[in-house]
């Protein structure tokens, strides 16, 4: 892997990162501002973080060993330095990585931040019983992860093979059959106690180890990864008091509400009303709490595009996002709006679970036959395009989407859609599903523009393949329980989006692998995991560019997903607030504005 990596995407994101004064309307107390989160965060537990509302909340109260600047270059935060070859800090071999803490890191309220809560969180994170949605990802990155995260499933395919246990399918509430392990009753004893001690056991050989002083944390890589010290900035690593944690109830409730939630960045919660809004104020305990210019934030939670716009004119919001109408006429109108490319691609996750979609010819049919370049003309009516690739153009100063060109075929005449119809037909029928009695339900988030996106989809499967009114069904849910749902793989399709977290593809593809927590539709492609774990270990930059194009072809062939759009997002923000960061890999990031 090129030394560069990173540094070369830094490079080209400075260009997009929006350091800007904004024109528009003025809010109230002086250090204060306002900005619509649009939603209520559903994840605020760092080490189970995977949506961008969340993280847009988590990246002003939590930091991880380094942190980010505005070029999307990694420097110090809970690290006194960023390690390297040349100070010591990692190995000739790239294998150790020894961070060194900064002594005045300290929690909001003033008590030190130890390499032991970096140890403590990361055993969360690849606990075997905890779940995290990312921890499939990094796992072969770190020494003892993969073993003691699949501790479980090993042993269970143990028992399985021995005739101890085995697999049995169960209808769940939507009628649909899942598998379930199930332990023969006199083994359980023995199961039990087996999985015990093999946690423990393979929890001892981990790789990630605080020194007994607590000053420094050595990690031990499977190989000599050159961007794993950026990924040290994403909240899935950020440190976790086992005392506060465990105080606050642990998984079930710790982070559902500010109390008990201790943070280590530079604001802290200062309310949280559910569903109405958070407000953070500067933590006076933040280590680097000098170069932090605003006193308080208050993030709403406004999910009505026209209601943030009437706030907004009327002074009592200082940013907010756009739809592509509302952009348009603010522009004829002579106000300043912005535009960033936010890295997010919007696709349907489809759920292989049912009979209907483990066929990929009914995939290939409905994650084709709508029309994209209409849809964002007169729906959305922005700059976001047509994905050709699912991995967005942003990342990689767009030179790994580039190298691709156009993956997928669309349809352009009515023989093309003719097709379509004729591959669904074909497919329902393989499954022994008649074409009548196929029916959808169309899963997405609540309001009304994004009920003007399921319905456009909705009318297409209609005129392209032939589907009825009552074939397709809008059911619109709370963004957090739209979540919930997917989690639970409680859906036929989702209409969802997922945007990078980190400067490579890998950040896109790794969520089709199987068991991935974030493959909620339960897609499994032998071939796919074998190209996308080969990318996750290879060193070689090219040979890991050519397994991450494959898996690419992949999804342009298998369609675990229906690929539809890049999006471009549209904001406007006050005149008096400046140095606000959007980009690909920051979505709000105020660490660095300030008021005029």
């Amino acid at each position: 892997m090129k030394k560069n990596w990173f540094a070369k995407a830094a490079a080209s994101v400075t260009c997009l990162a929006m350091l800007v004064g904004c024109g528009g309307t003025n809010t109230s107390t002086e250090g204060a501002v306002s900005v619509n989160l649009a939603s209520e965060p559903p994840e605020m537990l760092s080490f189970l973080n995977t949506d961008s509302t969340s993280g847009n909340v988590l990246r002003h109260v939590v930091e991880g060993l380094v942190t980010l600047n505005p070029e999307n270059e990694a420097v110090p935060g809970v690290a006194k330095e960023v390690p390297t070859k040349e100070n010591g800090g990692i190995s000739e071999d790239g294998k150790t990585i020894v961070f060194t803490m900064n002594p005045d890191a300290k929690w909001s309220d003033g008590t030190q931040v130890t390499a032991k809560d970096f140890e403590f969180a990361w055993d969360q994170l690849f606990s075997p019983t905890n779940g995290a949605g990312y921890a499939s990802t990094w796992a072969p990155l770190i020494v003892g992860a993969e073993d003691y995260l699949n501790t479980a499933m090993n042993l269970q395919e143990e028992f399985v093979k021995a005739g101890k246990a085995k697999i049995v399918k169960e209808k769940n509430s939507e009628g649909e059959e899942e598998e379930k392990f199930t332990v023969e009753k006199s083994y359980e004893k023995e199961y039990n106690e087996t999985l015990a001690t093999r946690t423990e056991e393979n929890l001892a050989k981990k790789g990630w180890v605080a020194s007994e002083d607590g000053t420094t944390f050595t990690v031990q890589l499977t190989g000599p990864y050159t961007y794993f010290v950026n990924l040290m900035a994403f909240y899935n690593f950020a440190p976790l008091q086992q005392e506060a944690y465990e105080a606050a109830g642990g998984l079930d409730t710790y982070a559902n509400d500010m109390e008990g939630f201790l943070g280590n960045g530079p604001f802290k919660f200062k309310e949280w009303s559910h569903n109405d809004k958070i407000v953070l104020e500067k933590n006076e305990n933040y280590w680097n709490a000098d170069s932090i210019k605003l006193n308080e934030i208050t993030m709403r939670m406004i999910d009505n595009t026209n209601t943030a716009l009437n706030e907004f004119e009327n002074g009592t919001i200082d940013m907010i996002g756009l739809t592509g109408e509302q952009a348009n006429n603010l522009t004829k109108d002579g106000q300043k709006v912005l535009n960033y490319a936010d890295g997010s691609v919007w696709y349907f996750e489809f759920n292989h679970n049912t009979k209907a979609f483990s066929n990929v010819k009914v995939r290939k049919a409905l994650s084709l036959a709508y029309d994209v370049n209409t849809y964002i003309d007169t729906v959305k009516g922005d700059q976001s395009t047509v994905a050709n690739t699912f991995t967005a153009p942003s990342v990689n100063n767009g030179e790994f989407a580039k190298s691709l060109g156009n993956l997928f075929d669309r349809p352009e005449t009515e023989a093309d859609y003719a097709e379509l119809k004729a591959l669904l037909e074909e497919g329902l029928n393989e499954e022994g599903i008649e074409f009548k009695d196929f029916k959808i339900t169309l899963l997405g988030d609540t309001g009304d523009d994004a009920l003007k996106t399921y319905a456009f989809f909705k009318e297409q499967w209609q005129n392209h393949l032939g589907l009825s009114d009552s074939q397709v069904v809008i059911k619109q849910v709370e963004f957090k329980t739209r979540i919930a749902d997917m989690q639970s793989g409680n859906f036929d399709i989702v209409f969802a989006g997922w945007s990078a977290d980190y400067d490579d593809p890998m950040s896109y593809l790794d969520l089709w692998l199987t068991g991935s927590g974030n493959n909620h539709g339960g897609y499994s492609n032998a071939e796919y995991d074998k190209v996308v774990k080969a990318a996750l270990v290879e060193a070689d930059a090219a040979k890991r560019t050519e397994y991450l194009k494959q898996a690419e072809k992949i999804i342009a062939e298998d369609y675990p997903i229906g690929v539809i759009y890049h999006r471009q997002r549209s904001y406007i923000c006050s005149d008096r607030l400046t140095g606000v960061v959007r980009n690909a890999f920051a979505d709000i990031d105020l660490r660095f504005a300030e008021v005029k």
